[in-house]
């Protein structure tokens, strides 16, 4: 007898499982199907801020980086000596920042028509390589700044690298 029981008793409680995840499934769609109407009419959901919807343009680029290292410093609370190995890496990404800045406003000049495959493919091989030296640039630097921080701070270091200031 218990050898029925126990193969009914999960069979039983894989259907009601399945059940309820068709019935949660259906739930689910309808809410989904009904949700951009009630955004539509209600507006940006509260507490959100209407700039996170928009698309960044090139002239935010050196602004976003401003803040997101006035952001950091504040909260890693450097050291005497942590501070000038900041101060260099600041400088080097604002660098690279107002370089990319530069290269997005004279893309956007150049985007009158769209480019050809190939051309396409030779903007974004050049990108690439301009990507890797910023990289490569950068990375010296940042590590010598990173080798200086306690293990808390580079833990806050991390996780601002996981999203934009704005969002914490």
């Amino acid at each position: 007898m218990r050898k029925i029981v126990l193969p009914m008793a999960a069979v039983l409680t894989l259907c009601g499982g399945t059940a309820a995840l068709i019935a949660t499934t259906a739930h689910a769609e309808q809410t989904a199907a009904r949700k951009p109407v009630m955004i539509a009419q209600a507006g940006p959901p509260r507490g959100q801020e209407m700039d996170r919807d928009r698309q960044p343009s090139c002239s935010d680029i050196t602004a976003d980086k401003t803040e997101e290292m006035r952001w950091l410093e504040s909260r890693l609370s450097l050291t005497a000596a942590q501070a000038p190995l900041f101060s260099r890496w600041r400088q080097v990404a604002m660098d690279i920042a107002r370089r990319n800045q530069a290269e997005c406003v004279a893309h956007q000049r150049n985007a009158s028509r769209p480019p050809s495959l190939l051309e396409g493919i030779a903007e974004e091989e050049t990108m690439l390589r301009g990507r890797l030296a910023d990289l490569q640039t950068e990375r010296p630097v940042l590590e010598a700044f990173y080798r200086a921080l306690s293990p808390g701070q580079r833990s806050q270091l991390e996780q601002q690298d996981n999203g934009p200031p704005q969002q914490r």
